[in-house]
């Protein structure tokens, strides 16, 4: 029986290189016959964490009504969670930030899922990269203690369609297939 898997694209690019490569993971995994379902995050009204904690007090409800409602929703009934996005100013953008900050409502006693990274970059030096695997790493895998299932970093794309021969398209595919 196939998974159930959840990409939340974070680019607002529609057709930009972070969406290409999550495009290829999606055909592999449909291809192993997985189920796939995406989220565009790239213009999605998402309000920044409040602090509040109403979510522990309330079942892992988020008080504010935006568009993580979706979200929440989704990564319900996935298996694993797919978080895809371009790098920006050495960090995660903040459509990707948000979510994190905003699984807080979750607590590491409340859900467990398998996760993956794949981003992109136009920088060419990989240590661009280091403060998303950082944060990816602490709040998804130790905080709330799910499951990496790999990551695919891709440097030196910077223009729309500059992954287009890109390997790292390719190893997507495979990754997806082979979940």
């Amino acid at each position: 029986m196939g998974k159930s898997i959840l990409i939340l694209n974070g680019s607002p690019r529609k057709n930009g290189n972070s969406r290409q490569l999550s495009l290829h993971f999606q055909q592999g995994a449909e291809a192993a016959g997985h189920t796939v379902k995406t989220i565009e995050l790239g213009n999605a009204k998402l309000n920044g964490c409040l602090a509040c904690e109403y979510c522990r007090r309330n079942a892992h409800q988020c008080v504010q009504k935006d568009a993580m409602a979706e979200v929440y929703a989704a990564i319900n009934e996935a298996d694993t969670i797919v978080f895809c996005a371009p790098v920006y100013f050495y960090g995660l953008p903040v459509q990707i930030k948000t979510v994190f900050d905003r699984l807080f409502a979750y607590g590491p006693e409340y859900l467990r899922r398998d996760c993956l990274l794949l981003m992109t970059a136009g920088d060419t030096d990989a240590a661009v990269f280091g403060a998303c695997e950082l944060n990816y790493k602490l709040a998804l895998l130790d905080y709330l203690h799910w499951q990496d299932k790999g990551r695919i970093l891709v440097a030196g794309v910077y223009e729309p369609g500059a992954i287009k021969d890109n390997p790292a398209l390719q190893q997507a595919y495979e990754l997806g297939k082979n979940l």
